[in-house]
């Protein structure tokens, strides 16, 4: 009987040990990303290429557990030019360069979304022999990647694939493309069971068009913009897209009469849009955003800036609170600067401010209230090398760090950061043994 007695304590103390440090597990589990936020950190750069030949123009995606891909154009002989992807896993690191495109004819301008599962979706433009036409491949998790599949069957050539994507597989792509006589705005849906519908114009073939960028959220509302003329000047462009409704009409989203480029564009998860473009005043090419709420539609174009020297190549990001970050580069008189807008929702802008001078290429990820990344290139005095920031409520930005780690000068650099702050950063080399490679770090 005492032995009895004995033994139940004995389980009794063990299922208390083993609920307590199951508590304590999925407790830590939980907190995992909370704790280690303030201890992330870059890690060391390296080569994700084949390593072959020339390889650039390199793009990224991250998923919620912080996996990502990269694509890039490689020419890896006796190949003509085509498009590779490598797999990032936050356990095991990268993995092995993977050839996506599978026809012959030259490869360009891919474009990756990776959806919540790992599955992913690539876009590129292709020759066919007789035109530049748009196509896409999608990722399995476990897998690969399978077959190329021609996204629209226009005659011209197409340039310029965007692609935003939903987590029930879905996606929308947007390009611009001659149709003869002008070079317009076209976009198609993909259903994941189903595949791609048919190309449809954007935009009302008026003038050439072209620069389009995409945003989606998860609803399936996108939006669209683009430059295109209107015979005094360069005008900024949106459309409006919904599930139910389709397009709704091309937009002319500022009233001036002095030419506009560089647009991008974002849209948060309750249909918010915000646009953002260079625009010249008559003495400078200064900052603009417009905002896009349903039911409303656009508002009047604010100027982001009061700057007197040149800005250009903006970007927008939302965090998933509805809140954005504008930021874009400009001269200071002496060198370029990388400059910030906050927006509030419902409150609306802040004030620029810097984020750091004697920079240039800046991208932005604004990943929740109160934190965001930044990175952009900097000279100094022998090489372009790639730098970082992070951005924290009451402390600003942090001292910028050299990511790149490389001996020679980077090319064009992008960035992708989900919601826990874990990021991956690709770019290009230029000069030396490493000229026209691709590289990665981790932010984690």
């Amino acid at each position: 009987m005492l032995f009895k007695i004995y033994v139940r304590v004995c389980y009794l103390s063990l299922y208390l040990v083993i609920c307590l440090v199951c508590t304590y597990c999925g407790t830590k589990e939980a907190n995992k990303d909370a704790i280690s936020s303030s201890s992330k950190k870059w890690q060391v750069a390296s080569l994700i290429d084949n390593n072959c030949g020339i390889a650039y123009n390199p793009q990224v995606a991250i998923d919620p557990n912080g996996n990502g891909i990269a694509v890039w154009r490689e020419q890896c002989p006796p190949l003509s030019r085509q498009i590779y992807a490598n797999y990032y896993n936050t356990n095991t690191g990268w993995g092995t360069p993977t050839r996506v495109s599978s026809n012959s004819g030259e490869a360009g301008a891919p474009q990756i979304r990776i959806y919540p599962n790992g599955n992913a979706i690539a876009i590129w433009i292709q020759s066919d022999g007789t035109y530049s036409s748009i196509y896409s491949s999608t990722y399995t998790f476990g897998s690969g990647w399978g077959p190329s599949l021609l996204v629209e069957n226009n005659t011209g050539d197409a340039y310029l694939p965007m692609i935003a994507v939903r987590s029930n597989g879905d996606a929308i792509a947007i390009w611009q493309q001659n149709d003869g006589t002008y070079t317009s705005i076209y976009g198609n849906y993909f259903t994941s069971s189903v595949g791609w519908g048919v190309a449809t114009l954007v935009e009302n073939n008026i003038r050439d068009a072209s620069w389009p960028d995409l945003g989606m959220n998860d609803h399936g509302d996108a939006v669209a913009v683009w430059t295109q003329s209107d015979g005094v000047a360069t005008s900024i462009y949106a459309n409006y897209f919904t599930i139910a409704g389709g397009w709704a009409g091309a937009t002319l989203i500022e009233s001036s009469n002095q030419g506009a480029g560089d647009p991008q564009v974002a849209i948060d998860a309750n249909g918010v849009a915000i646009a953002v473009w260079r625009q010249n005043d008559g003495s400078y090419n200064s900052i603009y955003a417009n905002k896009y709420l349903s039911g409303i539609g656009w508002g009047s174009a604010t100027l982001l800036e009061s700057s007197t020297g040149d800005a250009g190549h903006p970007k927008i990001s939302f965090n998933p609170n509805g809140n954005a970050m504008a930021a874009w580069d400009q001269y200071s008189g002496s060198d370029y600067c990388a400059i910030v807008n906050f927006y509030t929702s419902n409150v609306g802008w802040g004030t620029a401010s810097t984020i750091r001078c004697n920079s240039d290429g800046l991208d932005i990820a604004y990943y929740k209230d109160g934190e965001a990344i930044a990175i952009f290139s900097s000279w100094d005095g022998s090489k372009v090398n790639l730098e970082a920031t992070k951005y924290v409520a009451g402390n600003g930005w942090s001292s910028p760090e050299i990511i790149s780690n490389n001996v020679v000068s980077i090319d064009a650099a992008q960035i992708a950061t989900n919601q826990n702050g874990r990021t991956l950063a690709v770019w290009g080399v230029l000069g030396g043994v490493l000229e026209d490679k691709i590289f990665a770090n981790q932010f984690e």
